[in-house]
């Protein structure tokens, strides 16, 4: 009788970058997680892993990388700015659609609550401008950003 080994589970992607994550010095919690493997056996094949790496220039390139990959706060702050004005057309367009069901002094409502949120909007990016690195600036006109998506889909769900 022939045996044949056990065919191993389905992985799914998740599962893949689990299990090849690398820990401390280049270890992978695949590595770490064989309870069945000798001490000495992890320990070469960590060893083995670091010798590549360093072999290959990679921690000197993961370092450029990372220092490459550094935003600054004004580059973070436009990114979340472009994002929240992006929100802003897609809720915007729904509103438009659906405006026809709101009650006039519904939709009269939440016009008034648009344009003072706008107008907190312009001076806090007035504001931000002014001074690029003043974080309570920032944080007021990221949150009249916020505060502007949560009435535009309050508006679209009615």
């Amino acid at each position: 009788v022939e045996q044949r080994a056990p065919e191993a589970p389905a992985r799914d992607d998740s599962t893949v970058r689990a299990e090849t994550a690398t820990t401390g010095a280049g270890v992978t919690a695949e590595d770490e997680a064989r309870s069945d493997a000798p001490q000495s056996a992890r320990r070469e094949s960590a060893s083995k892993k670091a010798r590549v790496v360093r072999a290959s220039g990679g921690e000197a390139a993961q370092a450029r990388a990372a220092a490459d990959a550094v935003e600054t706060p004004d580059q973070l702050v436009r990114e979340a700015e472009q994002k929240y004005l992006a929100a802003i057309r897609l809720l915007s367009h729904d509103v438009r659609r659906n405006r026809a069901r709101l009650d006039p002094q519904t939709a009269a409502r939440f016009e008034r609550t648009l344009a003072t949120i706008d107008r907190t909007i312009a001076g806090t990016r007035r504001a931000v401008r002014q001074h690029p690195g003043d974080p309570v600036a920032v944080n007021y006109m990221l949150a009249a950003y916020a505060r502007k998506v949560e009435v535009l889909r309050e508006m679209a769900s009615y």
